[in-house]
């Protein structure tokens, strides 16, 4: 029997997932039949549980579950691949799209709040790519990385996060799809700033 969804089964997990673009992508993976484990950190997590809740009763095809977890802190991010595999059975996508940023000049950010962005935007994507890639491996799976605009083209007081996403640009291993003993495949998006819902 034909089916017109494009992720039928397929397990997603979403970085950043209760806000703005990155709950867009939760809730399309859903709708179009995905299982999607998708986080934030203890801070968002009402708002993760009622989007679980929302999403689990609507009918979709797909099934949504919400799991806390600090990008910045490495555990965190072995146990949200863990939960995922350990709650579907496998992982076909990584989306990477925690990210933070600041409006500050670069001569009023300190050296704590700059660590604090590159944990989030750069070294989070770095960790979570690392621990997905055994399970994506065995489903030639994806890994897709959510930048931002910024940083590529900067942007008036853009320093802080201009310089911690243009680091994003070299996570996805390896870039494009990969040769006939490299079936993995990558992508990098760089979308404009968004502050949704």
């Amino acid at each position: 029997m034909a089916t017109c969804l494009r992720y039928p089964g397929k397990v997603v997990i979403v970085t950043g997932g209760t806000k703005g673009i990155g709950l867009a992508i939760v809730r399309e993976f859903v709708h179009q039949g995905a299982n999607v484990v998708f986080c934030s950190r203890a801070t968002g997590a009402e708002k993760g549980q009622e989007v679980q809740r929302e999403l689990q009763g609507s009918g979709c095809p797909g099934d949504a579950f919400y799991q806390v977890c600090d990008v910045r802190n490495e555990s965190d991010i072995k146990r949200l691949i863990r939960v995922t595999v350990e709650r579907y059975g496998c992982l076909d996508c990584l989306v990477n799209n925690a990210g933070t940023g600041y409006t500050e000049q670069i001569d009023d950010v300190s050296a704590q709040d700059f660590l604090n962005l590159i944990k989030t935007n750069t070294v989070s994507g770095l960790l979570a790519s690392k621990y997905a890639l055994p399970y994506l491996w065995e489903t030639k799976g994806n890994i897709i990385t959510i930048g931002n605009i910024v940083g590529v083209l900067g942007k008036e007081n853009g320093n802080t996060v201009e310089n911690s996403r243009r680091g994003s640009s070299v996570l996805s291993p390896p870039q494009g799809k990969g040769s006939a003993s490299s079936p993995l495949f990558s992508k990098k998006s760089n979308p404009p700033s968004f502050d949704g819902p």
